[in-house]
Order: C-alpha cells, then structure tokens, then sequence
C-alpha cells in the first residue's frame, strides 16, 4: 500500500519579527537578556533553523558558563557545523539592527504564542492525515480506486456514501464469484 503524501501547509503561524527581535536582544545583551528570554523560549519555538542554531549555541554557552555575544556564538555555531548555516552577517544585523530589549519579555511571549499555535496546527493537520489515510485503507480494502487526495477532500457524508457504495460493489464482486464457483 502507497503512503500518503504529506498535506502540511507552508504557512504555519510563526511570529518572525519577534524571533528576530529575542534573538538580537541576547545577542546585544548576552545572558542578561537570555535568562528571561529562555524562560519562555526554547529553540523549537523558533520557525526559522537558523534562530534555532544561534538559540542552541545560546544554550551551550550559557551552560558552560561563557558570554554570549556574537564572537562566541559564531565560533560556537562553527564549532558545532553550523556555521555555514549562519553566515555571520545575520547575528551581525540582528545584534546590530533596530533591536529593543526593553520588550523581550513581550517578544518572548510572542514567540512561545506562535509556537503553541504552531504546534496545535501540526497536531490538527497530522490527525486530519490520519483520518484521510484510515478513510483511503477503508475504501481500498474494498477494491475502490481511490487517489487519496481525493479521499482526504472528502466530506464525511460524501466519505460514507463511497463506502456503502464499495461494501455494495464487493459484495457484488464475491457473489459473482461464489456463482462462478458452483
């Protein structure tokens, strides 16, 4: 049997100006500014990879004890294969750009926000997916044709109309069968 295709959508609720905004207050302030911000932000809140390795290397440094600033970030990313990932113009600008770390904690909430509602749209797509491929194993099961996009349009009176009409074709199918038997 064929899986399904993925149906995530491209425009999951993300709040880029906030990570931009969190991320470049640590930048600029170091573990003053960290502290707060990883009280709410953890790096699979962030939607862009490349503020997730830059909140992970925040993370490394602050556990060993070391400044967070760009120089040891950039080396850290390096250090880890990341580097590449993260040229060193982006911490540059978010460290050096418009940033206001007086709202990091406001920042930070908006950040965790849009993950939480990242996630529940994940969790939703995903038991959507499970549903239609339930549906498609159903209908196939009973000798339907079915193109699984098609299946997972389905409403569910449409879905159960599909279904009677499989079960009535398959008991068709092995009635004839039985026929041709005797």
């Amino acid at each position: 049997m064929t899986a399904m295709p993925p149906r995530r959508g491209s425009s999951l609720p993300a709040a880029p100006e906030a990570e931009a905004q969190v991320v470049g207050a640590v930048l600029l302030d170091g573990r003053s500014a960290y502290e707060p911000a990883a009280a709410l932000v953890q790096p699979e809140h962030l939607s862009d990879a490349r503020y997730r390795a830059i909140w992970e290397s925040f993370e490394r440094l602050h556990g060993a004890g070391a400044p967070i600033d760009l120089v040891t970030v950039m080396s850290d990313l390096r250090d880890h294969g990341a580097g590449a990932m993260v040229d060193a113009a982006l911490p540059a600008d978010l460290s050096g750009g418009a940033v206001n770390v007086g709202a990091l904690p406001e920042h930070a909430r908006i950040v965790a926000e849009a993950a939480q509602r990242r996630a529940v749209t994940i969790a939703a797509e995903e038991a959507k997916q499970q549903e239609t491929e339930s549906r498609w194993r159903a209908l196939t099961a009973l000798g339907w044709p079915y193109n699984p996009v098609i299946v997972g349009g389905m409403t569910d009176e449409q879905f159960t109309a599909e279904l009677l009409k499989a079960n009535a074709a398959k008991d068709e199918r092995d009635r004839a069968e039985a026929k041709a038997a005797e």
